[in-house]
């Protein structure tokens, strides 16, 4: 999540949309809404964290786990989304250390734009390439059907455009990619970003 503040510290929006359109998506976000969807949401984002380079836990134990309030049960349930991901070729330049410089997993990022507005967010994974950057923005929505994904994108646009535009302070020079990437199906959504 990111919060857009003005330079007198007042939020510009919300955390929860900050950014994102206010017209309704014809998606679900009900999912991520629910206890359950926001508690599913969270330990899988903690199990990518944990179980990807640069510091891996490639075959976690339970008491890995349990300083995070993740129990066994929900790491019985929800492991094997997160190890799908690390595992799908497709994503190996992501996850996989031989394909890239370095990795950074739930990065900080803070910065005021040109029109003095602070920004401020968490970025799920970043991954430095020679010449490129990868942002990657984990979405653990379950259900959303192929008509739905440009207008999924699209909501998600000035989110990772904001983290696009700090990435481009740290690291001038480089190419800037912003993805979603879709835990359910291990799917990379490019967005674009200007």
């Amino acid at each position: 999540p990111f919060q857009p503040r003005s330079s007198s510290g007042n939020h510009s929006a919300t955390p929860s949309g900050a950014g994102l359109s206010a017209s309704r998506p014809p998606f679900s976000l009900e999912e991520d809404s629910a206890p359950q969807g926001r508690r599913r949401g969270i330990i899988i984002h903690k199990l990518l964290e944990l179980m990807s380079p640069p510091d891996p836990r490639p075959n976690p134990k339970i008491e890995d786990f349990l300083a995070y309030g993740i129990n066994q049960d929900q790491l019985a349930t929800w492991q094997p989304e997160a190890v799908g991901v690390l595992r799908a070729k497709e994503l190996r330049f992501l996850f996989d250390p031989a394909h890239y410089l370095t990795a950074y997993n739930e990065i900080p990022i803070a910065y005021t734009t040109n029109d003095n507005q602070l920004i401020y967010g968490i970025i799920d994974r970043v991954v430095l390439l020679e010449n490129a950057v990868w942002i990657i923005d984990y979405k653990t929505q379950t259900g959303i059907g192929e008509s739905a994904l440009p207008e999924f994108i699209r909501y998600y646009e000035p989110q990772l455009n904001y983290y696009a535009e700090g990435a481009r302070k740290l690291w001038p020079g480089r190419s800037i990619h912003t993805a979603l990437l879709l835990t359910s199906n291990a799917r990379l959504l490019p967005v674009p970003t200007f």
